[in-house]
């Protein structure tokens, strides 16, 4: 469970491509737990997933480049949203 006073350990990293999305996103998770992740083929298939974990998700473009990053916080059942202030041509790198 997370708690602000105390720190998060992130242990399990995690992507998959949304076949969904018709820019084809990587989508890159770094948790507290293993996820379902060979289950999931796009974002949505993500959020209907029930499991209860705490972390953060970023989704790259084809490029590399961070376009939107997400917290999750299994206390809350929810994320707050992080995208750049312009569409998919944000500058930040990500290095993987």
């Amino acid at each position: 469970m997370f708690s602000p006073t105390s720190p998060l350990e992130l242990k399990f990293a995690a992507a998959f491509v949304d076949q969904k999305d018709e820019h084809k996103p990587i989508v890159l998770l770094i948790s507290d737990q293993k996820l379902p992740v060979e289950k999931w083929e796009s974002e949505f298939d993500m959020m209907m997933d029930h499991s209860k974990w705490s972390g953060v998700i970023f989704f790259l473009e084809k490029e590399g480049k961070v376009f939107r990053s997400d917290v999750h916080n299994e206390t809350a059942g929810n994320r707050a949203s992080q995208e750049s202030s312009s569409s998919r041509s944000a500058t930040l790198q990500a290095k993987i």
